[in-house]
């Protein structure tokens, strides 16, 4: 019998319809679990506990920061399991979210019988993560894993802003009135990031380390990121305009290299980043701290069911 575990963001308004809908798509020979985070306890939390208590497949049913609280609650349980337990656990992902930007790259969509086929197959990839280390809220020394993209510059002033947008008016619209709020009042940051690969120096708008394709809910800034590649993708963003940003969105959008004399791409498995002040960074679509910020490729950490 298959132990599987749900965490559930607890903001999701359908949790009634939800549970039936999991319930009905995995009948009695399977066991299911729903944990719901609440304010006082997220994802990491429930993963923990699920892992704990047995569960082999934890699936996450959010957006990419409930994701990034899993991912990072498999990480800290596979610490106390055998070598066996751990080669055993799967992490999926059903995507319901403000933002679903590492689904969106690796093609998962919110389907129980996809999800049921494929974890009945066991089919899964095995995909890396990058470990963080950064000043968080607080001006402590933190660590953390992250799955999708982490960003240093205007992506943390973007999702402050879009963590308070009102729900109603959309994820892509909050994203594009945070984004273009920003870049008018925004100033490039002077930083030295020093990769294995190369070092930088010079004013940003953005660096970006990139283990999926997409941030912003859908756009596809990373266009040569996988996640299973034992590399990140490396975007540096210096300056660029609102109208440039405008003019290139349907680009963006598709996932193309935008062409531009201060846009930059790179690759690197490791990258250390100053700032002359502390900068905001944004990890999976959610402001977690701010410079300096050290991060480092964590090759084939999870195996993800896909």
């Amino acid at each position: 019998m298959k132990n599987i575990a749900f965490i559930v963001n607890g903001k999701i308004s359908f949790q009634g319809r939800l549970k039936r809908q999991i319930h009905r798509a995995f009948p009695n020979d399977y066991k299911i679990t729903i944990y719901v985070t609440e304010p006082d306890v997220n994802g990491i939390t429930l993963t923990s506990r699920a892992i704990n208590e047995g569960s082999t497949h934890i699936i996450c049913v959010g957006g990419d920061g409930t994701l990034n609280e899993v991912a990072n609650g498999v990480m800290e349980s596979r610490k106390t399991l055998s070598e066996g337990d751990s080669n055993n656990l799967r992490m999926g992902v059903l995507p319901h979210g403000t933002g679903n930007d590492f689904a969106k790259s690796i093609n998962v969509k919110f389907n129980l019988t996809e999800l049921k086929e494929r974890i009945d197959q066991d089919q899964f990839n095995v995909i890396d993560l990058g470990l963080v280390k950064f000043q968080n809220l607080s001006g402590h020394d933190a660590s953390r894993y992250f799955i999708n993209i982490v960003d240093v510059g205007i992506g943390g002033i973007v999702s402050k802003r879009v963590n308070k947008s009102p729900k109603w008016i959309g994820a892509f619209a909050a994203y594009q009135l945070a984004i273009i709020r920003s870049l008018i009042s925004y100033r490039h940051q002077a930083i030295k990031a020093s990769a294995d690969t190369k070092i930088y120096t010079g004013r940003v708008l953005n660096y970006i380390v990139a283990n999926g394709k997409y941030f912003g809910s859908g756009l596809g800034i990373a266009p040569d990121a996988r996640p299973d590649d034992g590399m990140f993708a490396l975007v540096i963003i210096g300056k660029v305009s609102l109208g440039f940003y405008l003019k290139s969105l349907s680009d963006i959008k598709k996932s193309k290299h935008i062409k531009h004399p201060h846009v930059f791409y790179e690759e690197a498995r490791e990258v250390n980043i100053e700032s002359e002040k502390p900068l905001p960074i944004d990890m999976d679509g959610e402001y977690v701290g701010n410079t300096p910020m050290r991060v480092r490729m964590v090759e084939k950490a999870i195996r993800f069911i896909r």
